[in-house]
Parts: C-alpha cells; sequence; structure tokens
C-alpha cells in the first residue's frame, strides 16, 4: 500500500494547485458515479493546509493499519432508523459549535421544521436540535453491500493508489499526507456508496449542506447528484484568495455572501450560473448581549479596556508564537484585560504552558462563551487570518491583523487592503497598534470609517432575512425539480420514521 520513498521535495508552488490537483487527477475512476477526489479537499486542509495532522512513522504506521481494518471489516450502518424523509429537504448539521449552529438554526426555521430532517454526524447536534425536527445519525444509515463496494474498489484503487502517490510525490508532500490520503480515500468510497443506498431508501427533496467539501457532506452532495436529487450549499466561513476550499463547487447552487464572494468564486474558475447571494443567517449587525453583561459575566473589570486574540486552524509553532505575541504586547499596555478565544477545532490543554506564563490573560474555550458575547464584552480583536475579524468589524469592533513570519495571512490580508485594519509584524507593532485603537479616539474613528465600505460589500443579506432569501431559492427550485424528475432515479423509500 505504502510508497516507499520520495526524492527532495519541491516547493508547493500554492495551496489552491495543490487542492485542485487532486481534486482533478482523481477525478476518474469514478466509483457508482462518485469523484473520489473531490471528497479529499477537507482532510487536505484541515491535516495538511492547516497544519492539523501528523505525519511521523508511528502515524503511518497506525492509518495502514486503519486501512487494512477499512478492506476486511468495514463497518456498516443499518437499513432501520431512517426518520421520516422521504419528499424532506435533508439539512447536513455536522457537529454543533456556535458558528454552525447559529448558521443552521435560521435555515430550519425558514424552511420550517416539519418539511426537514438532520442529518449530524456528531451526537451533540441533539442538544441544539429544535422540537419537531426529526434527525439521522448519517454515519449510522450509510448501508452499503459489501460485495459491490469490493469490487468496485478493486477496480478503481490501482489508479486511485498510483496518482494519489504520485501526486504527494510532485508537490513535495510528507510521505504521511499520501498515506492519509490513502486512508481516507477507502474510508470515502464506503462512505460514497453508503450516502448512495441512503438517499435511495429516504427519497429526500433537496440537499443543504453547510459545506459541500466537508468528508461526509461532500459523499451526501456526489451521491445526490448522481440520483438527481438538488443540492444546495452554503457559504459557510470566509474566503481566502482563490476560495481554496470552496471550488469547485459540489452542489448544484452555492450561496454566498455577497456579490464580493460570488466575485471570488466567479475568479476562481467556477460557473456563475451555480452561484446565488443568499447572506448570512448567522451574521447579525447588532447583539444579542450588552456589553456590560458580557463582560460581567466574564469577570472584567468595568474600567479596563479589552483585546481578544481569536485563534485559527495552523501549525503547532505557529499558534504558539501569534498567543505569545499577543500576550507580550497586552502585557505592555495598562488598563488593558486580553482575552484568548480558541477556535472550536482546539483546546485548552494546548495552551497551558502559555496560560500559565502570562495568568493575567483569560484563555477560553469556544464553547465556554458565545461568540456574540466575546464580541460584546471586548474593544478591539485581533486575528492573523481567523474569520472573526469580520465578525468583529459587522458588529463594530475594531480589528489589528497579525502577520507572522512565513505564514500566509489568508483571510487577514481582506482587512488590511479592504478594511484598513493596522497591520502588525512584531510584538511591539501589535502594542503599538492596540495602544492606538484602544486609547486615541481620533485614531478610532478614522478606522471605524475606513471599515465601513468593506463592512457594506462583504455580507448582503443578515439573519432571518438571509435564512428566508435562501429558502425561497431552494423552494422554487424544488418545486421545478419535483415536477420534472424520472421516478427511476430515485427508487421507494422503506425507511420508517423513528426517534432519533
Amino acid at each position: 500500500m505504502f510508497a516507499s520513498s520520495y526524492s527532495s521535495p519541491p516547493l508547493v508552488p500554492s495551496w489552491e494547485r495543490l487542492v485542485s490537483a487532486f481534486d482533478a487527477e482523481l477525478a476518474q475512476p469514478e466509483i457508482e458515479g462518485i469523484p473520489i477526489g473531490s471528497t479529499l479537499t477537507d482532510i487536505l486542509i484541515v491535516d495538511y493546509i492547516n497544519g492539523g495532522g501528523r505525519w511521523g512513522m508511528a502515524q503511518r504506521w497506525l492509518d495502514g493499519l486503519r486501512w487494512w481494518k477499512r478492506y476486511f471489516h468495514a463497518p456498516r450502518g443499518s437499513e432501520d432508523g431512517l426518520a421520516q424523509t422521504s419528499g424532506r429537504i435533508l439539512v447536513t448539521w455536522r457537529s454543533s459549535t456556535s458558528r454552525v449552529d447559529e448558521l443552521i438554526l435560521p435555515m430550519l426555521q425558514a424552511l420550517t421544521f416539519e418539511r426537514c430532517t438532520v442529518v449530524y454526524e456528531n451526537s451533540n447536534v441533539l442538544q441544539r436540535l429544535p422540537l419537531g425536527v426529526d434527525s439521522v445519525d448519517l454515519k449510522k444509515a450509510l448501508c452499503y453491500d459489501r460485495r459491490n463496494w469490493l469490487a468496485a474498489f478493486r477496480r478503481c484503487w490501482p489508479q486511485w493508489r498510483s496518482r494519489v502517490y504520485q501526486l504527494s510525490k510532485s508537490f513535495g508532500l510528507p510521505r504521511g499526507v499520501a498515506d492519509r490520503l490513502a486512508l481516507c480515500i477507502i474510508v470515502n468510497s464506503q462512505m460514497a456508496l453508503g450516502c448512495l443506498d441512503f438517499l435511495k431508501r429516504c427519497r429526500p427533496a433537496a440537499v443543504v449542506t453547510d459545506y459541500d467539501r466537508a468528508r461526509l457532506s461532500s459523499c451526501l452532495v456526489l451521491a445526490a447528484a448522481s440520483l438527481g436529487i438538488p443540492t444546495f450549499s452554503l457559504q459557510h466561513g470566509v474566503m481566502g484568495e482563490n476560495a481554496v476550499g470552496y471550488v469547485p463547487v459540489l452542489a448544484d447552487k452555492m450561496f454566498c455572501w455577497s456579490e464580493l464572494h460570488r466575485t471570488i468564486v466567479t475568479e476562481a474558475g467556477q460557473n456563475p450560473a451555480n452561484l446565488a447571494i443568499g447572506g448570512c443567517p448567522r451574521l447579525t449587525r447588532a447583539f444579542s448581549v450588552d456589553p456590560q453583561s458580557a463582560r460581567k459575566r466574564l469577570q472584567i473589570d468595568p474600567l479596563h479596556r479589552v483585546a481578544m486574540l481569536g485563534t485559527s486552524p495552523a501549525a503547532e509553532s505557529q499558534k504558539r508564537l501569534l498567543t505569545e505575541w499577543f500576550c507580550r504586547a497586552v502585557k505592555q499596555l495598562d488598563g488593558v484585560k486580553g482575552i484568548v478565544r480558541l477556535h472550536p477545532s482546539e483546546s485548552l490543554d494546548f495552551y497551558r504552558t502559555i496560560a500559565d506564563d502570562f495568568p493575567e490573560i483569560s484563555f477560553i474555550d469556544n464553547a465556554q462563551v458565545s461568540l456574540d458575547e466575546s464580541l460584546a464584552a471586548c474593544d478591539v480583536v485581533v486575528v492573523q487570518r481567523s474569520g472573526l475579524g469580520s465578525d468583529a468589524l459587522i458588529k463594530g469592533r475594531l480589528v489589528v491583523v497579525v502577520d507572522l513570519p512565513d505564514e500566509p495571512l489568508g483571510h487577514g490580508q481582506k482587512l488590511i487592503e479592504r478594511a484598513g485594519c493596522p497591520r502588525a509584524a512584531s510584538v511591539e507593532e501589535l502594542a503599538a497598534s492596540l495602544r492606538n485603537l484602544l486609547f486615541d479616539d481620533a485614531v478610532r474613528i478614522r478606522h471605524f470609517a475606513a471599515a465601513q465600505p468593506y463592512v457594506e460589500e462583504f455580507c448582503a443579506y443578515f439573519g432571518r432575512e438571509s435564512a428566508e432569501k435562501i429558502a425561497e431559492e431552494v423552494n422554487r427550485v424544488i418545486g421545478v425539480r419535483s415536477r420534472t424528475a424520472t421516478p427511476d432515479r430515485v427508487p421507494e423509500s422503506v425507511g420508517q420514521k423513528t426517534k432519533a
């Protein structure tokens, strides 16, 4: 299964070329009409580009063992246990985080609860699921014929294997990345066939997903496309240059936040006919909590100014450097309280040593305090490439962008160029920027004015209005497709309504 060795790696030209190469080169052969390359984007971004993966020999052996276990003892779901899904809209809700919750809940309400079935991966979603909304644990519902899968996989695997190792070598990726992708391919091939069987049994009217290039969501969307079921994808977060991670769009239609984002996706090669402007259901201009209450909950002295760092996925060394810069900068400022708010993918354990070195800085878990409360409590937000920067500007909070050595700014570059946010390339520059934005009224007024044009173009519709715009388009398409779909494309369902 494994490649033996690689020569000296060339430099990776760009992230978009890396992602698009795997997407294109592994588009063939298809497994039951599904291009497996389009299911690999999430693993490339999360594990490799964002630095979330480990590539040592021990991990390679573990991934190899997992590959063989999947080959001989692939898990299968149950044919029982489907909620009422026939004719309903399937809405993916992968896991419960504040950002995802605030994106999905308005959508369910706009589409109406009784017409939707939520499909989830993490059971923590059930804690936020509104009463009256049916749900399905998608992994448990993925049932497929093992013999059919094995025959199809044996036919496709030699070409997939050859291409994934050749591409990894040509881009200079660690050998462990190729092994992880090989594991991902076998897992996704099983999920793809499971999604096909699931959709044939449940016969939904449409699939709406928060992100069509996540591992399981991509399999579901591609399976739906092969059966002629309408599919829609939401823009779940901010976009960097060239819309890396968003293109090619797998769903029939993607709802962008604004013309700004539709232009980014179009310039990245996507057909404009597959794009619509829907705004963002989770974004609102006003706070749901007043700043005084938010500060009281976080036990912040009301006389202090507050600076908050929003972390984002990156290599461990870069995350430590960013956090240390912030803590050292805040320590230089009198009358300033510092807060570090972690990304949903992170845990406090990773930052324990830094927190011990800077006891005056508060480190808060993403689930501990809502995004709205966090932004209400602070005066200035510090980011590197986190989408939290745009959220802050929309809420009327000023932003400083940290430019770390040898780390791409991503979305942070947009904040500097289009919103006029200060750029800090050292601890001293960060401390100076924070001092100006926190204490100099003239500087604050100037930066507020500079940010407003960007805020206006960043999102076309907010909150409930956005959800209703998206629901209107989904309902329009379902009405057209439901009158023209051929019955033999989607077989009858044998699923029964059960308690999730």
